[in-house]
């Protein structure tokens, strides 16, 4: 996401207005309305893009205050200036969702629709924001005489248990696998120091 934050700040997607630009055999139109595809018109005023944010919208308070907007770059400056740590997730998590259905619809001629976009975007918002409220997990420390009970996996399947230990006195770590079938044989096996 962070690497289609930066490409849109500095224009340089391969959107289809810029591989013209760069002398790039390509049809400069957008795949959902076939405007001339600049990441402002791809990300912001299309009517996909459009669509999609109205649906992104309806759970999360964002404004994108585009009327002002000179271009792209500035106009990311200007919101993150004064949105809120979540504004700033939604927009993130939001433009990349839209740069993966344009990419669906050019790889693969599917129809994708901005409802479902949408969708995916909040499902993805909230799962991060699950993960911003939890606490932080202390060291893990277990003890060699704890009980655990391997349970078998389903057959036909195979199950890879693996561990891992730090020695930071020493600066080395050891680590190791094991793959059992459903009857609970070996299958095979490793370990690893470093």
């Amino acid at each position: 996401m962070k690497i289609v934050l930066w490409r849109f700040v500095h224009d340089c997607l391969p959107t289809g207005f810029q591989l013209v630009r760069r002398h790039i055999p390509a049809n400069d139109g957008c795949f959902f309305c076939n405007r001339t595809e600049s990441v402002e018109h791809l990300f912001l005023l299309c009517p996909f893009a459009r669509s999609v944010w109205k649906g992104v919208k309806e759970e999360f308070s964002v404004s994108l205050c585009r009327k002002d907007m000179v271009n792209g770059r500035q106009w990311m400056f200007d919101f993150l200036a004064h949105a809120s740590k979540l504004q700033a997730t939604v927009v993130a998590i939001t433009l990349w969702h839209i740069w993966e259905a344009r990419n669906e619809v050019r790889n693969n001629g599917t129809n994708v629709h901005p409802a479902r976009t949408a969708l995916k975007v909040r499902a993805y918002v909230r799962m991060v924001l699950q993960h911003y409220s939890k606490p932080k997990p202390g060291p893990r420390r277990e003890s060699s005489s704890s009980t655990l009970i391997w349970t078998p996996p389903p057959a036909g399947v195979v199950a890879v248990n693996v561990d891992a230990a730090l020695f930071p006195s020493i600066r080395q770590m050891g680590m190791g696998f094991v793959a059992r079938n459903h009857l609970g044989k070996c299958m095979f096996a490793g370990n690893e120091q470093l």
